[in-house]
């Protein structure tokens, strides 16, 4: 199964297109490769890119 999103951006699943915005400019910033010492910093903030990406993106149906 994929990957939870909304999980990741540690927000729920009814949040407004703000939100998702916050959010990933919040997690953005702490996982920032110059702001982080933590070796991971630079898979969760693609992660948390990704997230966004999916998330603001308007589905076609």
């Amino acid at each position: 199964m994929g990957q939870d999103y909304y999980s990741v951006l540690q927000i729920t699943r009814n949040s407004e297109d703000a939100q998702i915005k916050q959010a990933y400019r919040r997690l953005a910033l702490k996982h920032h490769p110059l702001k982080s010492n933590e070796p991971s910093s630079t898979a969760n903030r693609k992660r948390c890119s990704t997230s966004s990406l999916v998330e603001t993106t308007p589905s076609v149906a």
